[in-house]
């Protein structure tokens, strides 16, 4: 199945969904279990990013651009919350940028590499 071999050829991180034997009781939870639920939405590894602003013009420029595609996305954002007369505390709002937000995340990650 070509499914399952994709799924063997990539790296995985084991986990132990067992609690552990360190696990402390405070106001009768156990805190090693909540960690350790909690620790399954965090990423294996962390990236470390060093943007290298200042190290050449075209980089430096580079960045000018992604931090002028940002202040874009705030004025469209407050421009179609006056256009379509959402009031600042609507749930759509909220929503709409969190969405946004999300979506970005992968997209910036990429421009950085």
């Amino acid at each position: 199945n070509a499914s399952t071999a994709a799924l063997n050829a990539m790296p995985m991180r084991s986990t132990s969904r067992s609690p552990p034997a360190t696990a402390r009781r405070v106001g009768g939870e156990d805190v090693g279990i909540v960690r350790s639920i909690l620790l399954q939405f965090t990423p294996g590894t962390w990236d470390v990013y060093d943007w290298g602003v200042h190290t050449n013009p075209r980089r430096f420029s580079q960045c000018l651009v992604l931090c002028a595609m940002v202040l874009c996305f705030d004025v469209s954002a407050f421009f179609l919350k006056y256009a379509l007369w959402v009031p600042p505390s609507h749930v759509l709002n909220t929503f709409r940028l969190v969405l946004w937000f999300l979506m970005g995340l992968p997209a910036v990650n990429g421009y950085y590499v």
